[in-house]
């Protein structure tokens, strides 16, 4: 096959989804977020991929709203670094990240992953 487009860089805020119950009421889930935040996953986002504990709540600059499973969340994207720290650790709770295979240093900029290293 040949490839045709490529993605832009995007700059997203994310929260991991802690708990999860399902909203009998309106559809869809109830998300505890690792903020301690709650987020309504509503039926029509979770058509596609049914969210799990772990999954993130990722907010594009543009606004757009959407579930992202963990694992292609965290393929896809890499943290922008705290203000206090050169690099996020996934242990944090996330909230803003990177789509490169770069990391995100403090101070804007992205330096090579493996450079890093």
């Amino acid at each position: 096959m040949e490839f045709t487009h490529k993605a832009n860089p995007v700059r997203v805020n994310a929260r991991a989804v802690v708990e999860l119950t399902a909203d009998t009421h309106c559809g869809g889930f109830m998300a505890k977020l690792c903020d301690g935040s709650r987020f309504h996953i509503t039926a029509a986002m979770s058509v596609r991929h049914t969210p799990i504990v772990g999954d993130y709540i990722v907010t594009q600059e543009d606004g757009y709203v959407y579930v992202n499973p963990k694992d292609v969340f965290e393929r896809k994207y890499s943290p922008i670094a705290k203000a206090n720290v050169d690099v996020y650790t996934r242990d944090d709770c996330i909230f803003n990240y990177c789509a490169s295979p770069n990391i995100c240093q403090r101070g804007g900029g992205c330096i090579n992953a493996s450079a890093k290293r």
